[in-house]
């Protein structure tokens, strides 16, 4: 299993994610509690490491508590939470947000760069829709990161050399030719504009037509744009790139897709809690003005939980 997992070359059905299968059943057997606790600690892992992101992105501990509170518990995810079967959903995200953070560090050296192209690589032996990285480490370069210069974009060569041959690979193994086939794709805007309709009527429990979501998402980009909010404007990309692997399947369309693309979702609403922090701690008097003593520490608390928020 080692083995097939180290390999670029190897055909091996998602490898990384298999190799927890096949560590879990010699470890376990055929424990059901056993499963259940491997696949509720990788989420865990995965908290951590949204909170970690956002708390990096947005310079907020509020906005990243409640991202990562948004992340941790969706109804959508249920089958991650009690399937067997999603354990590749988990394990890509992981090296995903993994993935991103080497990618954020502020100085980028060559070694990061091939330990990043690593992570991606095993990404994608997990789960073929990891095979986004490499645009979403673009979008960063452009809209978040402060020491921009054009020659970084060489940087990308070794991770999109890497995705294309991958997923090159992947896309004539597994694509269907048929259209009741599960892999089928069905490569029209039409069925971009309702996959991401369906999507977010899933997300948000409502039943609007696509028109109305394909609207209003651009024009909330393009506001982002114009008022320069280029973190937000980057999560909202993020949601729009990260779908894109799965978004054409007609035949096969889960909840749980919502499991990567939703750190796009937690971001925006991370971007949200930091400014409101910002907004009403304006109304918070910078002296304490009780002469109470636990109205005085509530106070001070209360200015102390702001501050750190914002």
């Amino acid at each position: 299993m080692v083995g097939y997992v180290v390999n670029p070359a190897s055909d091996f059905f998602r490898p990384a994610g298999m190799f927890l299968y096949w560590a879990a059943l010699q470890l376990f057997d055929r424990n059901v509690q056993a499963y259940h606790l491997l696949l509720w600690s990788l989420h865990a892992i995965n908290v951590g490491l949204v909170y970690w992101i956002l708390r990096r992105f947005t310079g907020s501990h509020a906005g990243a508590m409640v991202g990562a509170m948004l992340f941790s518990s969706q109804y959508l995810l249920n089958d991650l939470y009690w399937s067997f079967g999603t354990i590749f959903e988990v394990a890509s995200a992981m090296l995903y947000v993994a993935g991103i953070l080497l990618w954020s560090r502020e100085r980028r050296s060559l070694k990061e760069i091939v330990l990043a192209s690593v992570v991606f690589l095993l990404a994608i032996k997990a789960k073929e829709m990891a095979i986004t990285l490499p645009a979403i480490w673009l979008a960063y370069d452009l809209l978040i990161r402060r020491n921009m210069r054009w020659k970084m974009l060489v940087h990308l060569i070794l991770p999109v050399a890497i995705g294309a041959g991958y997923g090159f690979r992947k896309v004539l193994e597994m694509h269907g030719t048929y259209p009741t086939h599960p892999y089928y794709m069905d490569m029209r805007w039409l069925t971009l504009g309702r996959g991401f309709g369906g999507y977010f009527n899933w997300l948000f429990n409502v039943e609007l037509r696509w028109q109305i979501w394909a609207i209003g998402f651009t024009a909330i980009l393009l506001m982002f744009l114009f008022l320069k909010k280029k973190p937000a404007a980057f999560f909202q990309l993020y949601i729009f790139i990260t779908f894109l692997p799965v978004i054409f399947l007609i035949n096969h369309r889960e909840f749980f897709y919502w499991y990567i693309p939703l750190l796009g979702v937690s971001g925006l609403a991370a971007i949200l809690t930091r400014d409101a922090a910002a907004f009403f701690g304006r109304f918070i008097p910078s002296g304490c003005l009780h002469q109470h003593r636990a109205h005085c520490s509530l106070c001070c608390a209360t200015r102390r939980t702001v501050e750190r928020g914002i």
